[in-house]
């Protein structure tokens, strides 16, 4: 009887933390996102010349997740990881750079509830063609290979992200080589001449 009573405690304090939102599912988060991007707050409207917010599809909202949780994967992000997410958030799908660190925020929230990556490499593989795919794993590689380390759990995700990808071993590879070819002069130590 005491063991009833001990978990009926508990009932009331789960509905009150559900009730206070803090419980969200990944199609909720996913479409606030949406929504942002789509209604921007009032004085936010995009610069001229620039991508619109609202052109950004749920594949690259899944691509972004993506990113993240490569940078994620292990210990957190660091700042430099913090970086390559930012750059590659302006350079490859056109966001505003006032709004980036909100929507990385959002990605990270929404990438956190996820279990496994198939939920955002399935929303890729609908909207990206083999091409836009391999360029993907090669961001995914940079954002790894931005502080220098990579740890098993990240190389291990990334295998993994390519085989949900369906692009082949050899192409994987050849993405990781042109990443770390264009990390080089980000990471190397600078050399001074000898006299």
């Amino acid at each position: 009887m005491r063991r009833i009573n001990r978990h009926a405690r508990c009932v009331p304090k789960f509905a009150a933390f559900v009730k206070s939102g803090f419980v969200v599912s990944y199609e909720t988060m996913l479409q606030r996102w949406v929504n942002f991007l789509k209604n921007p707050p009032p004085g936010e409207t995009p610069q001229s010349g620039t991508k619109p917010q609202s052109g950004v599809s749920e594949g690259d909202f899944a691509a972004i997740c993506l990113l993240v949780s490569a940078a994620y994967i292990e210990d957190g992000c660091d700042e430099r990881e913090l970086a390559a997410l930012r750059r590659l958030a302006v350079e490859g799908f056109g966001i505003e750079p006032s709004a980036i660190d909100e929507l990385l925020e959002l990605a990270a929230a929404t990438e956190r509830e996820a279990s496994d990556l198939f939920r955002w490499t399935k929303r890729v593989n609908e909207a990206y063609d083999h091409e836009r795919k391999c360029a993907l794993l090669e961001q995914m590689w940079q954002v790894v290979m931005s502080d220098g380390i990579i740890g098993d759990f990240e190389s291990n995700l990334l295998r993994r992200a390519a085989g949900l990808l369906y692009i082949p071993d050899r192409e994987a590879g050849e993405a990781r080589r042109r990443a770390a070819h264009r990390m080089q002069p980000l990471t190397s130590p600078t050399s001074e001449p000898t006299p």
